[in-house]
């Protein structure tokens, strides 16, 4: 469901009401950790929270109101404010709007630079509400359609300027704001989505001296996606550790 925010969810479940005891969290934990999966997938699985309590308890932790139902709010003259590109990148679907806020379904409600970006963008105080993530992924398929960017047409839009190459040089905070930019989280998709479609078994990472390799394994053999600008290496290699859950700040 989440998969960076471990943590979080380790302590929501400890908590209020209804919370699981400790040898509940300590198998969940050890599965997770084994596993590798999202805690929260794995206390779903496990059968030991209902999916809308776990969505409930995050909402209350960050302030944001929880929909179980997000379709039911989606309206068209609403999902008309922002563009496709906003709302697939972002992930974020407007179900209201007032003269200075506007509330926005989001698929990762836990994504601060959402809600910075938007706030920009929009010129309104931005308001997330959590939802179940594929319910709100579906609505945005459903109202935005299906994302057709090339990769190609994508690193065209993304300028390397400005990306920090040596991982020393930055800190452990701003990998992650880099993992979390839009541009960088749309690119990792759309090479995972390809990936999936052209039923690759493995895909390579593979950051030289001065370029960077993308290569992924059908029926044996390896074949070169088209190579994105050195200086992304970092960024893209940080937004898979997001999605891998591990350890941001680790190099070996």
């Amino acid at each position: 469901m989440f998969t960076s925010h471990s943590q979080v969810i380790y302590g929501l479940l400890g908590q209020g009401n209804g919370r699981l005891d400790a040898e509940e969290l300590a198998e969940a934990l050890q599965e997770h950790e084994t596993s590798g999966k999202p805690l929260a997938d794995v206390v779903l699985d496990m059968a030991l929270i209902e999916r809308g309590d776990l969505l409930g308890r995050i909402g209350m932790h960050l302030g944001w109101e929880f929909l179980s139902e997000p379709g039911d709010r989606v309206r068209p003259e609403l999902v008309a404010l922002l563009s496709p590109e906003q709302a697939r990148n972002y992930g974020v679907i407007p179900i209201n709007v007032e003269s200075q806020s506007i509330s926005l379904l989001a698929v990762d409600p836990f994504n601060q630079q959402v809600v910075d970006d938007l706030a920009f963008a929009l010129g309104k105080e931005v308001r997330l509400v959590v939802a179940d993530p594929e319910k709100v992924e579906a609505l945005i398929v459903r109202y935005y359609g299906e994302d057709t960017t090339s990769l190609e047409d994508l690193l065209s839009e993304i300028s390397p300027e400005g990306y920090v190459t040596d991982p020393d040089e930055v800190s452990e905070t701003d990998i992650e704001a880099m993992a979390e930019q839009a541009p960088i989280i749309r690119f990792v998709n759309l090479v995972l989505v390809q990936a999936v479609k052209d039923h690759a078994s493995d895909i390579h990472f593979e950051p030289f001296e001065n370029e960077f390799k993308i290569r992924y394994r059908i029926d044996g053999a390896l074949y070169e996606m088209t190579p994105p600008p050195k200086e992304l290496a970092l960024p893209i290699a940080s937004r898979i550790k997001v999605l891998a859950n591990l350890n941001i700040a680790e190099r070996r």
